[in-house]
């Protein structure tokens, strides 16, 4: 695990939380208007309440990524363990096209 954190991975952490705290923020008004209004929750409504979820496990692979996995650093500078944690962190993030 890296001691420090570097200027890009902490930049990398801000925006992640930063984003997450807006998309939550929406999704919650969005609710209450709903409720407020008492107008029937569709599955857009839901849809969004899935989508602000899957935006919080982005804040904590961004958390990982910058942490342990080596992000904003030079690549020859890591340590093997860093390399290979950083890449099984690219691996689970690709899009396969089998």
């Amino acid at each position: 695990m890296l001691a420090t954190i570097s200027y890009l991975g902490t930049i990398h952490i801000g925006v992640a939380i930063a984003l997450f705290v807006v998309a939550s923020t929406t999704v919650a008004l969005r609710f209450y208007c709903r409720v407020k209004q008492r107008v029937r929750l569709f599955a857009d409504d839901w849809l969004s309440l899935v989508a602000a979820v899957l935006a919080l496990a982005l804040v904590v692979e961004a958390c990982l990524w910058s942490t342990s996995g080596g992000f904003g650093y030079p690549l020859m500078t890591l340590k093997l363990t860093e390399v290979i944690t950083f890449f099984h962190v690219c691996r689970k993030n690709a899009v396969r096209n089998d």
